[in-house]
């Protein structure tokens, strides 16, 4: 039995013949079965048997095992076919072992043999790749002496890993000689170059490759088009951004909404209306959405301060029935009435109530205290106009406050006093003495002092101007109107300086001085207010002040009592007070005249 089982052993042309066959019809896992089997049983294979199995195993990646084969090939006296070095040189290029490759390709030279042009492509491309550009070109000089010429693709390899790099003037060398070699540009490198040159922020030489691109008739990839264009706007060189952007234009281009949300504002700032409304229609062309691009732009030129500008514009948007989001339309309404364009202003109102938006009482505040500014019965009507519009319950209550007490069936400081009841329960203290600052100066501009003085009394009770009026005991009464309206400060004065002669003469008092805290700017209208009724304050240092005597005996005049009663003095009245200044009569003092006065009320 034994006898039989030695004769069925296989031999040598067996496993040759096995290991053949199956490296024939692919099967690989098959080859290195059998392979190990006769090397296990002591078999030695033949010479080809080794150029068959060693690719496999590099191949696999089991680069140390295909070694460990190579040397044993050759401790037998086998000599490598050039295949065999060329696989090994290329695998173990690409696993970054480069020392090995280059060893094995000097071995290769030294015994006489000629490195083919695959086993130098090999070792190009794989210091290329590592990084080693120089040795990658020594490797690709020799190859050149050898008379091997480099092919398209190994200079597009070398050229980008050169661009990736940054080396920007050596790849344009190697481009140089590609070209010498005959070999043309392709549509991808010249892409490659570009892109390069840009993020080295070298402009100028992109834009020349990608002139010489389309002279050498190779149409340029979307996206090296988008990035040329978007830096050339970048950069503030709107006139070649949109050159290019034409030309691409013109040649089928699809460009993506970002490029158009970059040009438009550019394109903006340039004041061209007739640019931008076609640039706008060749967007609708290409189904980009207008509204939101359209929207930002705008809102970066108010941003900028440019409110003129934006406000054409955005009469060219709304002409083109381009819908802008209520924060532009708001923006423009707000920075157009500043500006004193009213006719803007309404047009942008108008669009925000449409719009379902509803006023705020800071808006319509912002719209009243334009009232005081504007100039020609137009603009205040147009002003009177938006009021309306707004549709706020401060529009309502003003209306009330301006009609007869049987319209508003109140008194006007019952009515001032149930509206600032509400105002309280919604809106700050900052705003809501906005509000009253405003309202105020339109009230004193429209003649309406007694409802300016319910309105400043309600507020003060409110304690919207809190430490206003200050009673220092017996020493110093004082009223500060600073930060104030010129018509909430006079209507402060006015009303304060009724409130000190009722105290003096209801609880005989009479402070040493009387100060009016006016600052730089309320000064001169307060003096202008008071000195037809021959005011005895003295301005010293950003504060009207005189003695509480002197103050009091120019309460006891008629002409201050009625003025402070809220009842304006005629001129007649005016002329015969200058007269008793001229002709005095003999006064009594005037701490005595406030009793008197206070003994007959």
């Amino acid at each position: 039995m034994d006898s039989i089982r030695a004769k069925c052993m296989p031999d040598t042309y067996t496993f040759n013949t096995l290991i053949g066959s199956c490296i024939t019809n692919g099967l690989h896992q098959k080859a290195l079965e059998a392979f190990n089997s006769a090397t296990e049983l002591g078999f030695a294979p033949e010479r080809h048997i080794y150029d068959a199995v060693i690719p496999i195993f590099a191949k696999a990646g089991n680069l140390e095992k295909a070694m460990r084969l190579f040397d044993e090939m050759r401790t037998r006296g086998h000599q490598a076919s050039p295949a065999l070095f060329a696989c090994l040189i290329d695998n173990l290029g690409r696993a970054g072992r480069l020392e090995s490759a280059m060893r094995l390709f000097s071995e290769y030279r030294d015994l006489g043999r000629v490195p083919s042009l695959n086993m130098h492509v090999s070792l190009v491309e794989s210091f290329a790749k590592a990084g080693k550009l120089e040795m990658a070109l020594k490797i690709m000089g020799q190859m050149q002496k050898a008379d091997h010429i480099p092919s398209s693709s190994l200079f597009v390899f070398i050229i980008e890993a050169h661009l990736k790099a940054r080396q920007l003037e050596k790849a344009m060398q190697l481009l140089g000689n590609m070209m010498k070699l005959g070999h043309l540009p392709s549509r991808g490198l010249y892409s490659s170059f570009i892109e390069a040159h840009l993020k080295a922020r070298e402009l100028d030489t992109a834009v020349k490759l990608f002139i010489s691109m389309q002279e050498a008739g190779v149409l340029p990839t979307p996206p090296v088009c988008t990035s040329l264009i978007e830096a050339c706007a970048l950069s503030g060189d709107l006139q070649m951004s949109m050159r290019l952007f034409q030309s691409m234009h013109k040649l089928g281009f699809r460009h993506r909404e970002g490029t158009y949300a970059l040009l438009l504002p550019l394109l903006m700032k340039q004041s061209q209306l007739d640019l931008v409304r076609d640039f706008l229609e060749d967007m609708r062309k290409n189904q980009i959405i207008v509204d939101g691009i359209s929207s930002n732009a705008l809102m970066g030129i108010l941003q900028h301060g440019q409110t003129d500008l934006a406000c054409q514009y955005y009469k060219l948007l709304l002409s083109m029935n381009i819908d802008l989001n209520s924060r532009v339309s708001r923006n423009v309404m707000e920075l157009s009435l500043k500006e004193g364009m009213y006719d803007v202003s309404k047009l942008a109102l108008d669009r925000l109530m449409k719009s379902g938006f509803m006023a705020d009482l800071r808006m319509y505040t912002l719209i009243l205290s334009c009232f005081s500014r504007c100039e020609g019965e137009e603009n205040e009507a147009l002003i009177m106009s938006m009021l309306a519009t707004t549709g706020h319950a401060a529009h309502k209550f003003l209306c009330g406050l301006l009609s007869s007490p049987e319209q508003r069936k109140d008194s006007a400081l019952n009515f001032v006093r149930l509206y600032y009841q509400d105002l309280e329960n919604h809106v700050d203290e900052k705003l809501a003495r906005w509000f009253t600052c405003v309202l105020l100066n339109y009230l004193v501009l429209m003649g309406q002092i007694k409802r300016a003085r319910c309105v400043w009394k309600v507020s003060y009770e409110k304690k919207l101007f809190p430490n206003r009026i200050l009673f220092d005991q017996e020493l110093v009464w004082s009223l500060d109107v600073r930060a104030l309206s010129i018509g909430a400060a006079l209507t402060a004065v006015v009303h304060t300086l009724h409130r000190f002669r009722k105290r003096m003469i209801q609880y005989h008092s009479l402070p040493r001085r009387i100060k009016i805290v006016t600052g730089g700017t309320l000064s001169d209208p307060i003096q202008d207010l008071l000195r037809p009724l021959d005011s005895p304050f003295e301005n010293h240092g950003g504060a009207l002040r005189c003695r509480g005597s002197y103050v009091a005996h120019w309460f006891s005049k008629p002409l201050v009592e009625k003025f402070l009663e809220n009842e304006l003095p005629s001129r007649d009245e005016i002329i015969m007070q200058k007269i008793n200044l001229l002709f005095p009569r003999p006064k009594p003092e005037p701490y005595m005249l406030i009793m008197n006065s206070a003994t007959a009320a």
